[in-house]
């Protein structure tokens, strides 16, 4: 590498984090800074990796100490509302797995705290001034590479890369934890109601899941504010009687959805990558898994520029958009008429809607090419 390269990362969210180790792996120094202190508030949602996530995890030396806390999905059930008929995944092995954001960043920073790779800098103030330099408090930097991925709501991503595809939903997302009597076995369930798809996911206790529930914001904002007990019969009407007795072990949060994808990934020696490049509706679990393909391919084409002893170029950059921006677009669709054909209650419709789960779930071929589209994989 050469002396006058430099990398820095803006944004210490799971994102950041994830791309200076990545980075780390590969023997290559980064800077990482972040507006706050880190002192974030409590995140009572899940995350799900898919079997290429894990595969990636192994590779940058992480998998061994996320494996203890994650939860294998052995069973995927799609339901459409009450009807009978539902579409079932399984294979020999786990399909993906789930685990709590918050056990999550815990073993992240473990790890980054522990790179002597990687610098972090808190509660500073950064701004880009063109031309490839960036203001750090009273200095200024020049790196050769500067990652922007400090989220949906960055001030750098909104004035440099204003080229946005966006929709809002009208939809907010409760999130929180279940514990119930039954075993989950494994077993994750996407139930779409006609208001919004309503998912149970299963945590590494088998007596635990996460309720990623899905309802017109108005709604939303009603089941946000009654008390548990009222919270958990309204549940129950929707889980059934699979995993038994149910208490809400959390506090309930609520997230506004909506998809913001950008047509443009870099700009001058700036890239974006996950939630600063794309989010997309969360009912098929992808958010991080696209974000982390960003950071494998922005990671393979910069570790390997460096070792030839090329510069970070356009034509790297130029790279890293044809990889990803396609890819990112097709999930973003997927989600997106996935969610439009489900939430709605037009009879023609729930009719096809139902012939197409039928069929689909006694094609074995259709089915894998709707795992594979959907992020999650058979393949080992």
């Amino acid at each position: 590498m050469k002396q006058n390269q430099s990398i820095v990362i803006l944004g210490c969210g799971l994102s950041g984090i994830i791309t200076a180790l990545s980075f780390a792996s590969k023997g290559l120094k980064t800077l990482l800074l972040e507006r706050s202190n880190m002192k974030f508030p409590p995140d009572q949602r899940n995350t799900g990796f898919t079997i290429r996530s894990k595969n990636f995890f192994k590779e940058i030396g992480l998998w061994d100490a996320l494996e203890p806390h994650v939860g294998p999905m052995n069973d995927i059930y799609i339901l459409d509302n009450k009807a009978p008929e539902s579409l079932h995944f399984c294979d020999s092995g786990p399909l993906g797995y789930m685990i709590e954001n918050s056990q999550l960043r815990l073993e992240l920073e473990k790890a980054m705290d522990k790179s002597p790779l990687i610098e972090m800098q808190l509660e500073v103030d950064y701004e880009y001034l063109g031309g490839g330099k960036l203001r750090l408090g009273k200095k200024e930097l020049a790196p050769s590479l500067i990652i922007v991925c400090d989220g949906r709501k960055s001030e750098i991503k909104h004035k440099y890369f204003p080229n946005v595809i966006e929709k809002s939903y009208e939809q907010s997302a409760l999130t929180f934890f279940i514990h119930h009597s039954k075993s989950h076995e494994g077993t994750s369930v996407e139930h779409f109601m006609t208001q919004g798809p309503f998912a149970i996911l299963p945590l590494r206790d088998h007596h635990r899941s996460s309720i990623v529930w899905t309802e017109p914001t108005r709604a939303a904002e009603l089941y946000l504010a009654m008390d548990q007990k009222e919270l958990e019969l309204h549940l129950r009407e929707r889980i059934g009687e699979f995993l038994g007795d149910i208490q809400v072990v959390s506090a309930v949060q609520a997230f506004p959805l909506s998809a913001k994808i950008t047509k443009n990934y870099f700009y001058d020696n700036m890239v974006v990558l996950g939630d600063s490049a794309h989010t997309i509706h969360p009912l098929s679990a992808q958010g991080l898994n696209q974000g982390i393909k960003d950071i494998e391919a922005l990671t393979d084409i910069i570790s390997r520029n460096l070792a030839l002893g090329l510069e970070i170029d356009r034509i790297a950059l130029e790279e890293y958009s044809s990889r990803r921006k396609a890819d990112n677009y097709k999930m973003y669709l997927f989600t997106d008429n996935l969610n439009r054909i489900f939430s709605n209650n037009l009879v023609g419709l729930s009719w096809l809607r139902k012939a197409g789960l039928d069929l689909l779930d006694n094609l074995p071929g259709l089915k894998s090419r709707l795992l594979r589209a959907s992020g999650f994989t058979s393949n080992r």
